[in-house]
């Protein structure tokens, strides 16, 4: 009695404990977007805090204390 293995079944949609290989050149490139990504997100904050911090000190006028 042998034992034959399951054939694989072709789906579209991805199965609990599927292998897959990922040659280093497409971990190389993910690593690559993300760190690209992530660099265009830090100049997006940064951006929005400089226009957040103009529009505080235009809205906010210098109060000067009162002499007396």
């Amino acid at each position: 009695m042998s034992q034959e293995k399951p054939q694989p079944t072709h789906t579209t949609q991805p199965q609990p404990g599927d292998v897959y290989e990922i040659p280093p050149e497409g971990s190389l490139g993910l690593l690559a977007l993300g760190a690209v990504g992530l660099k265009l997100w830090r100049q997006k904050r940064d951006e929005h805090q400089k226009q957040q911090e103009q529009y505080v000190s235009k809205a906010t006028p210098d109060i000067q204390p009162k002499k007396e």
